[in-house]
């Protein structure tokens, strides 16, 4: 099982489909999120650094979707690392804030 992103292309934004895969544990964590309405988006950053986000429609006076957590770090290896941090981060906070057991 992999984790779907939705990947930003520079320089007009066009959008692709990739894929992560990590251990079984954060591959778990996201489809839960997934489930729940949430979905994973990465972008390279003009200073070729990449911005990983999950979106997730919070309850607010909008009521838009909106980026839970970010993480950023340096294009390559650096990447999936961080894709793990970002993913736990947003369970936990969707575990805090009751949407997630």
């Amino acid at each position: 099982m992999s984790i779907p992103f939705t990947q930003f292309l520079r320089p007009d934004g066009r959008r692709r489909f990739v894929e992560i895969e990590l251990e079984d544990f954060v591959e778990h964590a996201a489809h839960e999120i997934i489930e729940k309405g949430g979905r994973f988006t990465v972008e390279e950053l003009v200073d070729g650094t990449v911005s990983l986000a999950c979106e997730f429609k919070v309850p607010s006076e909008d009521d838009e979707e909106r980026d839970i957590t970010i993480e950023v770090c340096p294009n390559g290896p650096a990447v999936p690392e961080a894709a793990k941090k970002m993913i736990l981060r947003a369970r936990e906070f969707l575990i805090k804030e009751r949407v997630l057991k």
